[in-house]
């Protein structure tokens, strides 16, 4: 039973329970058992006591313990029996329910939310014993293949990983998929920028199954993560530069043990990364997720560490990824790029980069918005990215054809490749240094 399944039945099952028992105590064979009180009188003190149980469970928070939750109950019953006399008075204008009768009936109603606190109790989830939960030894293949760290640094100039696992979403993404289905990974990654305005409390809480509750961590651009397991009411900290906790892992911690129960935290006692590379973070971070959603421990995750087999071949992984963000077509112009760009030649390319910097620069003047002719120019430089991946020196071919450039389609050009530089950093970036190798001076002529 997940644990919006156990609120849910301890807040509306009594209720229910208390007005099943109104309609046999009110029966004329029973209610001699609750003297000076009527069948309406009943009703009304069921509907109190329904009050109370579901004002306790409101009342109660994560975290607070189930002690604390049943004070919040047994109190508000144990108000609600000595007011409902008087409140069933004021309401029908009659004494219809006495103290006494009010009295029985609330050890009625506190023996049918014990009844459901037992149903709850016994429906839990059953669970292995703790310590043997996470055991699951990890192996990992140490296969050659893939791409070093030292040829990840040596290609930054190319494409801007390190920049770009740490501005964007990828790691992110990759740690919601590795989650799919076995917990819940929250959208979003506590870093300087955000510890301070983010609403831990509300994010954590968004997790409505019995399955752990995952955040990133990024630390002076380090990454890290925080899980809670709720099956063994612990939370597991894995930081692979350190085995002490920092600030922001704290306030994860902190917001967890607010919410959650907790028994105790965990954290790796090794750590196996030496020194900061720039990418070794991340992939130690999708590394013990995918061994602890599968069943590890931090034990077996500290016994057998990432292997450098292992990480050139996620870093492969991730470069081509890279590549492949490069020479993505947009949605928006695809038919642009299949039916226009289509077998043209290094020369009728440059002859549509220029009409569209000609178009570009003419509508610019005009005020005239020219994403149109920039969204072209990009298209364009797709396809001679991908001819050159195929034929070495097709943008040496487009340069020497640039000749004819006018200083103003120089100046949209620029702009157009400024739009790009960042998604697209491969491709401009070759391109600018053709042109510069060729011309001896950059595009843009300011």
């Amino acid at each position: 039973m997940s644990r919006v399944q156990e609120q849910t039945m301890r807040s509306m099952a009594p209720p229910a329970l208390f007005f099943v028992a109104v309609y046999f105590a009110g029966s004329k064979r029973l209610v001699q058992y609750f003297p000076g009180a009527t069948s309406e009188g009943l009703a009304y003190s069921a509907a109190m006591g329904s009050v109370a149980v579901i004002g306790g469970n409101l009342a109660h928070k994560k975290g607070d313990g189930e002690w604390k939750r049943a004070g919040f109950v047994i109190g508000g019953l144990a108000l609600s029996t000595i007011l409902r006399p008087h409140v069933a008075k004021a309401l029908i204008g009659r004494a219809d329910l006495n103290l006494k009768a009010s009295f029985r009936f609330a050890i009625v109603e506190g023996v049918l939310v014990g009844g459901v606190e037992m149903y709850v109790m016994n429906r839990g989830p059953s669970q292995p014993p703790r310590d043997s939960v996470r055991n699951k030894e990890i192996h990992e293949s140490r296969a050659l293949g893939g791409i070093s760290v030292a040829e990840m640094n040596r290609d930054a100039h190319q494409i801007r990983g390190f920049d770009k696992m740490v501005q964007e979403p990828w790691l992110l993404k990759q740690a919601q998929e590795l989650c799919r289905g076995k917990a819940f990974c929250i959208d979003a990654i506590i870093n300087v920028s955000l510890h301070e305005i983010l609403n831990l409390d509300l994010l954590l809480s968004e997790n409505r199954e019995n399955t752990p509750t995952v955040m990133l961590v990024n630390c002076k651009n380090h990454y890290s993560v925080v899980v809670y397991e709720p099956t063994e009411k612990r939370i597991y900290r894995f930081n692979s530069l350190t085995t002490e906790i920092n600030v922001y892992e704290q306030k994860v911690i902190d917001a967890m043990q607010r919410l959650f129960p907790v028994d105790e935290v965990i954290c790796n006692k090794k750590a196996p990364q030496r020194g900061v590379d720039g990418w070794r973070c991340a992939f130690e971070v999708l590394y013990f997720l995918e061994h602890f959603l599968a069943g590890s421990s931090m034990d077996n995750v500290d016994a057998a560490s990432l292997p450098m087999e292992s990480l050139a071949r996620r870093l492969e992984v991730y470069y081509n990824f890279l590549k492949d963000v490069q020479c993505a077509v947009p949605e928006s112009h695809r038919m642009y790029f299949e039916v226009v760009l289509d077998e043209k030649s290094v020369e009728q390319l440059k002859n549509l980069m220029q009409n569209a910097c000609r178009n570009g620069w003419v509508k610019k003047s005009e005020g005239v918005s020219v994403l149109e002719f920039q969204k072209q120019i990009e298209c364009i430089l797709i396809k001679l990215w991908a001819m050159e991946q195929k034929t070495h020196g097709t943008f040496q071919k487009l340069v020497d054809e640039m000749g004819d450039f006018t200083t103003n389609q120089r100046c949209f050009l620029d702009g157009a490749l400024s739009r790009i530089d960042w998604t697209r950093e491969a491709i401009s970036g070759h391109f600018r240094h053709v042109y510069y190798e060729t011309m001896r001076h950059p595009i843009s002529p300011d």
